[in-house]
């Protein structure tokens, strides 16, 4: 009896799968224990790091060399493969830097991370095991070795536009020693004068601001540059120095700001109560013509009745009011006016509509700013 009488095709069977239940136990064996070594083995291929300069420009223009390869004394790891620094292809004065990293790679960026705390962090999924990092002019403060060397306003100007900029802005900010450099394509996306600058930099951006006057400015206080830089991008550029003039669409209830060809700002008015060209005194219709600003005078304290019961209201008018010749050689009409200007209100809920006994009304903190960029004389053209 035994196992000796049990079949020799069944013992062949019960062998072969003995044999299959071994393979599979060993199989799971290597899976468990050998996946973790062979991770453990990729961990350690190093990542490629590219490094671009894009403030190239900017670099030279102060006196800053090597900043690439003083990021690079920094970054230096085994962890790293860190490729010859190059010069950005397109950008030679980006403001702010960037870490351009695989999706798989963010764990490995957080100590660079720590050496530029400014930069912009973009995933690209078509980087295979390489980051790529763009410094830009924030990355100069971060770089512990570079200093300022005292030349701290720079002016970032549009290229096209740089040889006619150049001597005019040289000689207005002489007192401040100014760079002037040729911008590249990172600032299309300003659309008037930015300036950034260092909180301890206030001083000269009040300077900066009482040269250029009545001009467009964006301030920004940001701590992240060492230096101040004057942004006068390509859709701002052909503006600089020219002069101010209104246009006013009544059927859009829209007053037009321009400066030169430069659209600056849209602000939403009133007109008055009657559609159509005005045609006589108290008809309640806003004149249509080419005029322009003959007084800047303070409404503050004027007083008016609309004749709706309700008696003089003070500060009807708002804070200030444009007065505007309108004369026969101005309208349209043919026939002279008085008393026509752009003002403030007491009812910003009349703004947008047909609401006025014939000028034009705008909101109070509007016809501020607007009054800050005017002047007498700036031309005014009413449309219909």
């Amino acid at each position: 009896m035994g196992l000796w009488r049990v079949p020799r095709k069944r013992r062949r069977i019960f062998r072969i799968r003995l044999t299959l239940f071994i393979l599979s136990l060993l199989g799971i064996f290597i899976i468990i224990f050998f996946k973790p070594i062979s991770s453990t083995f990729r961990s350690y291929k190093k990542i490629n790091i590219e490094i671009y300069n894009g403030c190239s420009d900017f670099c030279k223009a102060v006196g800053i060399e090597g900043i690439a390869e003083e990021f690079i004394d920094k970054i230096k790891d085994n962890q790293f493969n860190v490729l010859q620094p190059r010069d950005h292809p397109r950008y030679r004065v980006k403001l702010k830097s960037e870490i351009i990293t695989p999706p798989d790679k963010i764990e490995e960026i957080k100590n660079l991370q720590v050496l530029l705390p400014y930069a912009l962090i973009k995933e690209d999924k078509d980087l295979n095991n390489t980051i790529r990092i763009i410094l830009g002019i924030d990355s100069i403060k971060s770089l512990s070795s570079l200093r300022n060397d005292g030349r701290s306003v720079v002016f970032i100007v549009d290229k096209k536009n740089y040889e006619n900029l150049k001597p005019r802005l040289s000689r207005d900010f002489k007192m401040l020693n100014p760079v002037i450099i040729r911008g590249d394509e990172s600032i299309n996306e300003f659309r008037t004068i930015n300036i950034f600058s260092p909180r301890d930099g206030l001083a000269q951006v009040r300077e900066l601001k009482r040269i250029f006057g009545r001009e467009e400015i964006r301030e920004r206080i940001d701590n992240n540059y060492s230096h101040i830089i004057v942004v006068i991008p390509p859709s701002y550029a052909g503006a600089i120095y020219r002069e101010y003039s209104i246009i006013v669409r009544k059927s859009e209830f829209k007053l037009y700001l321009y400066k030169g060809d430069c659209l600056i700002k849209t602000y939403p008015v009133a007109i008055g109560k009657n559609p159509g060209d005005k045609r006589e005194v108290g008809d309640c219709r806003t004149p249509e013509g080419d005029f322009y600003i003959i007084s800047i005078e303070d409404s503050s304290s004027w007083v008016h009745d609309f004749g709706d019961g309700k008696g003089p209201i003070k500060g009807a008018y708002g804070p200030w009011f444009l007065r505007l010749y309108t004369g026969a050689d101005r309208t349209k009409s043919g026939k002279a006016w008085e008393g026509i200007g752009i003002h403030g209100t007491h009812d910003p809920a009349s703004i947008g509509k047909m609401a006025s006994e014939g000028c034009i009304r705008m909101r109070n903190e509007d016809i501020v700013e607007l009054k800050e960029r005017v002047k007498v004389g700036t031309p005014v053209k009413i449309e219909p």
